[in-house]
């Protein structure tokens, strides 16, 4: 599979970041995956999805920094997953166990002066936290934003500028 991901990327540097984000994260982003679905081919198909979502993310930002790529792989898993969750809820009922989703789980920050910020973001619901993340570490557009979230680049904005005012 990795060599269908390989073939659509443009340059070797992209091609070495993407190997590098399957080798240490496909284990992970399944495990994500499965903690949501319950099901081990709906979990392979969301990282397959996740996949995809990460190549176009690669093609536009050479990030090489390995906690801000390794966060950045955790939200697209697990938006991933819950997207097909929700897709599968419509196909079908789902129990309320399938519903049950994993805390929100945070790197850890070297700059000791932001705590207090960082504490503050720990204190909004996920979705807030999410969005602000992917804004702020990950210095994505609303519309690279929305297009991961799978949202409207108003719900997008709008839900940005609700994350802010609540800090």
């Amino acid at each position: 599979m990795l060599l269908f991901y390989l073939s659509l990327l443009d340059t070797a540097d992209q091609e070495i970041l993407l190997t590098h984000i399957y080798v240490e994260y496909k284990a992970l982003m399944k495990h994500i995956a499965l903690s949501i679905l319950h099901n081990e081919d709906l979990a392979e198909e969301a990282v397959h999805d996740a996949m995809l979502k990460i190549i176009d993310w690669v093609k536009s930002h050479p990030e090489t920094d390995p906690q801000k790529v390794k966060s950045f792989v955790c939200i697209v898993a697990k938006r991933t997953a819950l997207n097909n969750l929700k897709y599968e809820q419509r196909r079908r009922t789902v129990s309320l166990e399938d519903l049950a989703i994993e805390p929100a789980v945070w790197d850890n920050y070297e700059e000791i002066d932001r705590a207090d910020v960082i504490s503050a973001i720990n204190q909004l619901p996920y979705k807030y936290q999410e969005i602000l993340q992917l804004a702020a570490q990950h210095e994505l557009s609303i519309k690279e934003i929305a297009k991961i979230l799978n949202l409207s680049q108003v719900n997008t904005r709008k839900r940005l500028q609700r994350a802010r005012k609540a800090i």
